[in-house]
């Protein structure tokens, strides 16, 4: 990944964009993908949209790396990567997917609060609307991430 230094234009852009659990737009997805290949390898973005979820469990690995070692790099894209992780939590298809996005959101979560860093709104209206619609998710390991990415979030 790559910084882009243009979080800020991003989030003046899309302050009229409701990312509402309820449906997702198509358009907010295209813009967000569209955004993310721009600042990031071509082989990162081709895995984290990936049909293959093993592919996309490799690139939310790499992610929670990232966030544990260049969190700079991480803040700089955070919008994208909380609207990209919005969609993964939307599309539940796939246990270990969400699983390990869980974790790297626990990660992260527990990174940005080591450096002090608060959420700006744009990240957090897309952020937690999402993970309290899934709070109450029948698989129990999942409930118990959900929650304690949750609990960090304060």
């Amino acid at each position: 990944m790559s910084p882009a230094g243009n979080k800020n234009k991003r989030l003046q852009a899309d302050i009229r964009a409701k990312w509402v659990p309820d449906e997702i737009r198509e358009e907010y997805v295209e813009k967000m993908r569209e955004s993310l290949r721009l600042c990031m390898s071509s082989e990162l973005h081709k895995a984290i949209f990936s049909n293959d979820f093993k592919k996309v469990c490799e690139a939310i690995n790499f992610l929670s790396e990232m966030a544990q070692n260049d969190l700079d790099t991480i803040v700089d894209q955070l919008d994208l990567i909380i609207k990209w992780s919005f969609t993964k939590l939307w599309d539940t298809g796939n246990t270990q997917v969400t699983k390990t996005l869980l974790e790297f959101l626990v990660t992260l979560v527990e990174s940005l609060h080591g450096i002090s860093y608060v959420m700006l709104e744009g990240e957090a209206t897309v952020l937690c609307p999402i993970l309290c619609n899934r709070a109450g998710h029948n698989n129990a390991m999942l409930k118990a991430l959900i929650r304690d990415v949750i609990l960090k979030l304060e």
